[in-house]
């Protein structure tokens, strides 16, 4: 039988008075990597749960170019990790062949379910929206008012324009940009969760009124766009017939990246209220974490290693970067343009042939107590144009500061550059 769908039970508890507690589905669908039956399978075992429900998927899947819509709320959707060396946690040595946990062996654990794209020459095969075909995985859209509470846990997404697209206010029967009309719909307590997601071009896509969520402890290598990317304000959709339709998108709020490992590919916020990206690890892209119009973000214990870029903000205001380390970038943190209020405290930067570069139009920059390590050409660059900004250096060894800008301040202990 080559499409296989389980349901392993439902159990029930009595409670200490005699009432029913909620019963607790699983149901279980076997990939058959083929493009014309598991798309549906899986999109069939969604339709049919109901919340609180777990879609259990295992084995490989072969996806048709059409996406799996998400329309209920308290689902898991989950696949199986492998704990290849019996010590009890799963993925803690990821597919980038070294030996994350220390414990001398490399790529002992991995990831059972995989769900494939569509590929195309050189990579993904993009969206074709005139004719229908949308290379993209699992999909929330605006058809239902809210979605919540939803789990995507331990799947190897790969060779998708989008592996995981959550676009609550956007109501489309076709995907198409023609169809779309902006709906009331949000999406709250999502977890994006141990996931590997390698060679998309975007991983998690998560735009409009999607809040209090995270994308956490996983794995993004080689998307080429963005591995994740949490994005609010409006976007433009082209239409077939040519010209674009400005759709008008909510503001994302309270969205945390946290844990995640991105080699080759670059994690994102735009237009998001108090975000948060915690913890992650960004290695050898063009830029590790990129900010465009942020509103009092927080960006902390984050690793940087061999991006041309650690960080780079277009504008935004009220972020605070604490805690990061930066390790041999050209530039360590870019604050490109219209960037106000941001605070830098306390990171380490090495290696960097300028530190930080406030560029043309920023004001309210605040450099305080961080520290410089190596080779930096410059530490600290104020261009034309920056404004109000104040570099504190209190260490015993001076950092060099080129301000070319009007009203700055520095206080503490600095040398010329080594131009």
């Amino acid at each position: 039988m080559r499409k296989a769908l389980f349901i392993w039970g439902c159990a029930m508890a009595l409670a200490g008075s005699g009432a029913f507690a909620a019963p607790t589905t699983v149901v279980t669908v076997i990939g058959q990597n083929d493009p014309a039956i598991d798309r549906q399978a899986i999109q069939d075992a969604i339709d049919a749960a109901a919340p609180d429900s777990t879609i259990r998927l295992l084995g490989v899947f072969q996806l048709d170019g059409e996406r799996i819509l998400i329309h209920g709320s308290g689902l898991s959707i989950v696949g199986e990790a492998i704990d290849d060396d019996g010590d009890g946690r799963i993925q803690e040595d990821w597919s980038d062949g070294r030996d994350n946990d220390g414990d001398g062996l490399v790529d002992e654990d991995g990831w059972e379910t995989v769900v494939h794209g569509v590929a195309g020459p050189g990579g993904p095969a993009t969206d074709d929206g005139v004719n229908g075909f949308f290379n993209r995985g699992l999909v929330i859209d605006g058809a239902v008012p809210a979605v919540e509470d939803l789990v995507i846990r331990d799947i190897h997404f790969t060779t998708f324009q989008r592996a995981i697209d959550l676009i609550p206010e956007w109501a489309s029967p076709t995907g198409r940009c023609d169809d779309r009309v902006r709906v009331a719909g949000s999406a709250r307590r999502v977890t994006v969760e141990r996931n590997l997601f390698t060679d998309n071009i975007l991983g998690v896509v998560m735009l409009g009124d999607v809040s209090a969520s995270e994308i956490r402890d996983n794995v993004f290598e080689r998307n080429s766009t963005f591995g994740a990317v949490v994005e609010g304000n409006a976007d433009d959709c082209p239409l077939s017939g040519g010209g674009s339709v400005l759709l008008d998108l909510g503001t994302p709020h309270s969205v945390a990246l946290r844990g995640n490992l991105a080699v080759e590919s670059s994690l994102a916020t735009a237009y998001t209220e108090q975000s948060t990206v915690d913890a992650n690890r960004f290695e050898g892209t063009v830029f590790g974490y990129l900010s465009l119009d942020d509103v009092a973000a927080t960006i902390r214990n984050n690793t940087m290693t061999d991006n041309l870029v650690g960080a780079v903000l277009f504008g935004g205001e009220q972020l605070r970067f604490e805690a990061n380390t930066v390790i041999r970038p050209v530039i360590g943190f870019d604050l490109y343009e219209a960037a106000d209020h941001v605070q830098f405290v306390n990171n380490h930067l090495v290696d960097a042939y300028v530190g930080i570069w406030m560029e043309d139009g920023a004001s309210g920059f605040r450099s305080i107590e961080n520290r410089f390590e190596g080779s930096s050409v410059v530490n600290v660059f104020l261009d034309t144009g920056s404004s109000d900004n104040l570099v504190v250096n209190d260490a015993s060894e001076p950092i060099s500061v080129v301000d070319l800008g009007n009203g700055n301040r520095l206080v503490g202990s600095f040398v010329p550059p080594a131009l």
